[in-house]
């Protein structure tokens, strides 16, 4: 998938920087239109794997279960609820506020 979408964006970037530019810069423009969807398709695949690890209970670094715990907030705090996961075997430490809902009242 990820050589697929770079290559139509190669192709893209050529034909229009040949349509609207010097022709001799459409492989290069194309070249950076590949670069860029091809690095931003991986960087998306690296955290959604990376998420689904840490919600499977495993380790991204290094496979081992992993702990959770989570942090409700408080009714009438400002501050938001937090998840975190800890490694005991390679030291990994995540952590992500949780979004409170909160009435209007």
């Amino acid at each position: 998938m990820l050589a697929l979408a770079s290559g139509v964006w190669f192709f893209f970037g050529m034909r229009l920087m040949s349509r609207f530019g010097p022709d001799a810069l459409g492989p290069a423009a194309g070249l950076m239109a590949a670069a860029a969807v091809g690095i931003t398709l991986w960087f998306w695949s690296a955290r959604d794997t990376h998420r689904d690890s840490l919600e499977a209970g495993v380790c991204p670094r290094c496979a081992a279960p992993i702990d959770r715990f989570e942090e409700a907030p408080r009714p009438g705090a400002l501050a938001r609820g937090l998840r975190s996961w800890r490694c005991a075997s390679c030291g990994l430490e995540e952590t992500q506020p949780l979004t409170a809902a909160r009435d209007a009242s």
